[in-house]
C-alpha cells in the first residue's frame, strides 16, 4: 500500500462525507489519500472497491463541497477537527479496530496520561440503577478518573453529571456533531461537559442524530477506554452492543450486579456469566486499572453504594417498619401493606410522613422507593 498523501482541506472534505465510516482510514489509505478520493471519477471509485451508490454520493458530495464555508462553521462552532494522524488524536483509539478517520471536538480530548472509564447502560434505569451510577461517576471522577459516556437519557448523563459534579472530567461521544445537544433534554449537560471535559464525535457540524449513528458511536466510547461498566442493561440491548465493541478493543468490562429477577439487570448478569467481572465498589475498578497499569495508587478506601440507615434512628416504630420495606426498587403499596400488616388507612398516613420528612418518594400511582438525594 502506497503512503497516502495528507491534505487537511481533503481530509476534511473526507469526514465530512457520509462515507466516512469505520472503513475510511483504510479507504482512504487505499486511494494514496483524500486528494486522490476527491479526483477520481466513478470507475476508478469502482475499482477501489466502492459501491456503486457510495460512488455516486463521493461525486454529489465533491460537487457541492466548500471548504471556506465548513472551515467558517467549525471556528464559529469553536470546534478543532482532529484527523487520525494528528498528535492530538488519541492514542487508546488507534488501538482499537475500526477507528474513525477523525474526530470533531468541541472542547477537550481526554489526557492521554490519565486513566479513562466507560459507564454505560440503561435509558430507563431504575432508582437501583441511578444510585450506582451516581455512586461510580462521582468516586471514581474524584480519584482523578475521566469518565466517558454518550451523554443519553438514564445512566449514561446520570454517570457524566455526577462526575462533573464532583470536580472531574467527562467526556461525551455523540452520535451526531458536536455542535448538536443530543437528546435536548440533556442540555444543561452538554454546556457542562464543552467546560469540564469535551464532546466528541466522527460526525461534523450540522450533522444531525439517526439511529444507525449510534451503534458506531459505541466504538468510540470503548476505544477511548480502560475499562468499560455496565451499570445497568436489558437483555436485549444497545449498551451491550458497546460491552461487545469493549471486549473486541481488548478492554475489560465490568457489570454492576443486581437482582436476578429484575429485567434491568440481565444484561449485566449475562455479561458476568460470560466472563465479565462484578464491580461492587470504586475499588474494584481502581484494581483494574492498576492491573492495566493505568494508575498505581488512589487514595479511597473500599467503599459499597449500600442505603443510609441512619434516618431509621429518628423514626417512630411503625414508620419504621415502613421504611424497612420500601428500597431502591419501587413497592407497591399492596405489597408494602402485606408486608407490614397495618390497615391501608395507616399504611397511607405514614407513607406521606415518610415522604414529607424526604426519606422516601413515590415513583408512580402507588409505588415508593426510597429518596437518595
Amino acid at each position: 500500500m502506497k503512503q497516502a498523501a495528507r491534505n487537511k482541506e481533503y481530509d476534511l472534505w473526507w469526514a465530512m462525507s457520509a462515507e466516512a465510516g469505520i472503513r475510511s482510514v483504510q479507504l482512504c489509505n487505499k486511494a494514496g489519500g483524500s486528494e486522490s478520493l476527491f479526483l477520481m471519477d466513478k470507475g476508478e471509485l469502482l475499482d477501489l472497491g466502492v459501491s456503486e451508490k457510495g460512488a455516486e454520493h463521493i461525486i454529489y458530495r465533491r460537487k457541492t463541497w466548500d471548504y471556506e464555508k465548513q472551515r467558517r462553521i467549525l471556528l464559529e462552532e469553536g470546534i478543532r477537527f482532529v484527523p487520525w494522524y494528528d498528535r492530538q488524536y488519541p492514542k487508546r483509539l488507534l488501538q482499537a479496530s475500526g477507528y474513525p478517520f477523525a474526530l470533531f471536538v468541541k472542547g477537550e480530548l481526554p489526557d492521554e496520561t490519565a486513566p479513562a472509564v466507560a459507564l454505560i447502560g440503561a435509558r430507563e434505569c431504575s432508582e437501583y440503577g441511578r444510585l450506582c451510577a451516581e455512586y461510580f461517576g462521582r468516586e471514581l471522577a474524584a480519584c482523578g478518573v475521566n469518565v466517558i459516556s454518550g451523554m443519553a437519557i438514564g445512566i449514561d448523563g446520570i454517570t457524566q453529571q455526577s462526575a462533573l459534579a464532583a470536580g472531574g472530567k467527562s467526556y461525551a461521544v455523540l452520535g451526531c456533531g458536536p455542535d448538536i445537544c443530543y437528546p435536548p433534554a440533556n442540555r444543561n449537560l452538554y454546556g457542562l461537559l464543552a467546560g469540564n471535559g469535551g464532546l466528541i464525535s466522527e460526525y461534523g457540524p450540522r450533522v444531525k442524530a439517526v439511529a444507525w449513528h449510534f451503534p458506531a458511536r459505541n466504538r468510540i466510547i470503548a476505544g477511548l477506554s480502560d475499562v468499560v461498566i455496565v451499570v445497568e442493561a436489558k437483555a436485549k440491548s444497545g449498551t451491550l452492543i458497546t460491552a461487545d465493541m469493549a471486549l473486541d478493543a481488548g478492554r475489560e468490562v465490568l457489570v454492576v450486579p443486581g437482582r436476578i429477577t429484575d429485567p434491568m439487570s440481565v444484561g449485566c448478569m449475562n455479561l458476568w456469566k460470560t466472563g465479565a467481572s462484578p464491580a461492587m465498589c470504586v475499588e474494584d475498578v481502581l484494581d483494574v486499572l492498576a492491573e492495566n497499569k493505568k494508575m498505581q495508587t488512589c487514595d479511597v478506601g473500599k467503599q459499597t453504594a449500600v442505603l443510609d440507615e441512619e434516618p431509621e434512628q429518628a423514626l417512630e416504630s411503625e414508620e419504621k417498619l415502613v421504611y424497612s420495606c420500601v428500597d431502591l426498587y419501587a413497592r407497591s403499596t399492596e405489597d408494602i401493606l402485606e408486608r407490614t400488616g397495618l390497615s391501608y388507612q395507616d399504611l397511607l398516613r405514614i407513607l406521606t410522613e415518610l415522604e414529607f420528612k424526604g426519606l422516601i418518594r413515590e415513583t408512580g400511582r402507588g409505588y415508593y422507593v426510597r429518596a437518595t438525594g
